[in-house]
């Protein structure tokens, strides 16, 4: 009797031992495909960038700093509307994140300014001016901080380390998610082998795997709007930040989803826990009936 109570006292004890780490693993696992669905992912940073200001913002800043170089030099906004569109934004940005994922160096060659460069000459010879070697000079140096402008603007901020880390992720992914599922198969096994004749105990360890799952992102999720991580996010500049703000408010809505997916799965478990309570209710009345018959 002794040794059934001890044994008893183990398994219980084992369940509830796997049943956490159980509940960790399936944060971890969920967490690591979130972010790599997200921020790891070249086709949800693209779609949030044409879902945001942040391309017709940078369009803007350039214009505005391209017209205040030019100004002095008699070029009207209309020119920098069409050198700086937001289309030609839009592109060169988009190709500096194509580039960043497929971990290729950005390339500023001088292409945009010798561009440039022509366009000034075209324009200072449509309205009259004579095109001499000092002002050719000068030509020349505008369209180098021109293109410095444009340059900086279609570039990402935080280059080097979005590129460590979106690096580390190709390395890392494969191994995190292979270990996770392993631990997590590993993990089940054991919780259905000790609880095999206990389909009763089993739901409730389910129930309780669940409703940790669901409690613990709850806690994360408040906890992050209540210390405002959206709001410091340590990125100085305040374009590229709102943009990164816009991207954490998508993978927050992400997490939310798969809350309210746990959520549902806690409430089916509770039902089929209940239904089952009945059942075997029903099978133990009947048991007792018989005895007293």
């Amino acid at each position: 009797m002794i040794f059934s109570n001890n044994s008893s006292f183990i398994k219980k004890f084992l369940s509830i031992l796997i049943a956490f780490s159980t509940c960790l693993i399936i944060m971890f696992l969920t967490t690591v495909f979130i972010i790599n669905n997200t921020l790891f992912n070249k086709s949800f940073i693209v779609k949030n960038l044409q879902h945001s200001d942040y391309i017709e913002t940078c369009a803007e800043q350039i214009r505005n700093n391209m017209e205040k170089l030019g100004k002095d030099s008699g070029f009207s906004s209309d020119f920098f509307m069409t050198i700086a569109s937001k289309d030609n934004v839009e592109c060169d940005i988009l190709n500096s994140f194509e580039k960043l994922y497929n971990n290729e160096d950005e390339d500023h060659s001088s292409d945009f300014e010798d561009m440039l460069y022509g366009k000034f000459v075209e324009y200072g010879t449509s309205n009259g001016y004579k095109i001499t070697e000092g002002v050719s000079d000068n030509l020349h140096k505008l369209a180098s901080f021109c293109g410095q402008i444009y340059a900086s603007h279609t570039s990402i901020p935080c280059n080097a380390q979005i590129r460590a880390l979106i690096e580390m992720e190709k390395n890392f992914f494969g191994v995190y998610v292979l270990i996770g599922l392993t631990l997590l198969l590993f993990m089940i096994i054991i919780l259905v082998l000790i609880n095999r004749k206990k389909l009763h105990e089993l739901t409730k360890l389910l129930i309780a795997i669940f409703a940790g799952s669901c409690l613990s992102f709850s806690l994360i999720l408040t906890s992050s709007k209540i210390f405002n991580v959206e709001g410091n996010i340590p990125i100085s500049n305040i374009v590229f930040k709102n943009f990164a703000k816009k991207c954490y408010c998508e993978i927050w809505n992400e997490f939310l989803i798969i809350l309210i997916n746990f959520a549902i799965i806690f409430v089916l478990l509770v039902v089929f826990y209940i239904f089952l309570t009945k059942v075997y209710g029903q099978k133990n009345k009947q048991k007792y009936v018989k005895l007293s018959n």
